[in-house]
């Protein structure tokens, strides 16, 4: 291991330092460090702080100096841990596990956000729709559902939601009275009726139009 300013070290080195055994040191971190986690037959590493806060144990609870002797002639300790420090050193220990769990936060935010954008224009959609009680003509329908206007309405037909009279005027089958509705209206200083797209209508046919694009259909 390198003498002075190493980042991570593995429990036999740290009982190298302290001219020990792997079970001492183990039995010690328990004690002062008990949320450090150590598995059997896992390797376990140590950053400074850990090893700093162990070596602060053993000096004053079991006597053990050559340890302070060790980093003292090494140059990689040299000041007494105090009480302020020692909180110090645990707060860096628990911020380095906060900063992973934030980066993987940050990633999962930014994949949510990117599926929020991509589906902003359908939702658009379907609140406006769903907002309102008002009817649309079918140039404005289909302008809604990004379709042409005489595809839109060869459609409805072919799918035996309209049909044309004898005059050529577009009527809706009873049994889809709650999608349209029919409307008296003036063209060319005469009265006549319009078909008209209900909101309930306009909600049905742009999911139908959606799941029919989806399966390529």
């Amino acid at each position: 291991m390198s003498e002075v300013g190493f980042s991570y070290v593995t429990t036999k080195q740290f009982a190298e330092i302290l001219g020990t055994s792997p079970k001492v040191v183990i039995e010690n971190a328990r004690k002062c460090l008990p949320n450090k986690k150590i598995e059997n037959g896992k390797p376990t590493y140590w950053s400074k702080a850990e090893v700093t806060v162990v070596l602060d144990w053993m000096k004053n609870h079991d006597g053990n100096h050559s340890s302070d002797l060790y980093f003292q002639s090494k140059g990689a300790l040299t000041t007494e841990l105090t009480p302020a420090l020692k909180i110090k050193k645990a707060m860096e220990l628990m911020m380095e596990g906060y900063e992973e769990e934030l980066t993987i936060l940050r990633a999962k935010n930014a994949e949510q956000a990117e599926k929020i954008s991509s589906d902003a224009p359908k939702v658009e959609f379907y609140e406006r729709v769903i907002s309102t009680d008002g009817l649309t003509n079918f140039r404005d329908t289909a302008k809604e559902l990004r379709v042409g206007e005489k595809a839109f309405i060869q459609w409805l037909i072919d799918e035996g939601y309209l049909y044309r009279t004898a005059k050529r005027e577009l009527r809706y089958y009873a049994e889809h009275k709650n999608l349209f509705a029919l409307k008296e209206c003036f063209a060319g200083g005469k009265m006549r009726y319009q078909v008209l797209v209900t909101s309930g209508g306009r909600v049905r046919f742009a999911s139908i139009l959606k799941s029919e694009a989806e399966s390529g259909s």
